[in-house]
């Protein structure tokens, strides 16, 4: 039976969620990555080719892709580094509110609003579990499933040392000092 800590509580709440949403976050972040695509193959093949055609350094690559979807301006991040002929401050992507990439760009935004407000309703239930139980095993009384995620090798509680033992030591250490 180990006591848990805010550091064991948080690497537990950590692990559960990561468990629970990791693949679902990669998949959206694959879904952002290719409508960040879809975006920079906006602008036209010939384009494309003329700029990675030129030599390196000659037009910035970046790995960002500003954009406008309705108005809306947003950052979307490519899977590599491209050459773009948008730069800070000109003309970014724009695509009006009836564009199918912004109609796609609002469906990713309802699908990531989603999970993230999953994501804190978890964290909410699992702060409230773990504000319940001070020790592993009152955790693993309330929730079962939780040793999957109890970091294993935690030290156990240590016994007390006696109080004569630690007069003694206090003792020593004040007649090295003098």
């Amino acid at each position: 039976m180990a006591r848990l800590t805010e550091a064991g509580k948080q690497k537990f709440k950590d692990l559960v969620r990561e468990s629970t949403f990791a693949a679902r976050r990669a998949a959206m972040e694959k879904k952002y990555q290719d409508l960040a695509e879809a975006v920079y193959a906006s602008q036209g093949a010939e384009r494309i080719a003329l700029l990675k055609s030129l030599p390196a350094g000659v037009v910035p690559a970046s790995i960002e892709v500003k954009v406008y979807f309705g108005g809306q301006g947003n950052i979307l991040e490519l899977a590599e580094a491209l050459p773009h002929s948008h730069s800070a401050y000109s003309n970014r992507y724009r695509f009006g509110v009836d564009d199918p990439l912004t109609i796609r760009f609002e469906e990713l935004s309802r699908e990531s609003s989603t999970l993230e407000k999953e994501d804190r309703e978890l964290r909410s239930q699992l702060t409230a579990l773990l504000n319940s139980c001070t020790t592993d095993k009152q955790l693993l009384a309330a929730w079962p499933e939780a040793k999957d995620f109890l970091p294993q090798g935690g030290c156990e509680n240590l016994p007390a040392p006696l109080a004569e033992n630690l007069n003694r030591l206090i003792a020593d250490l004040r007649q090295k000092e003098a």
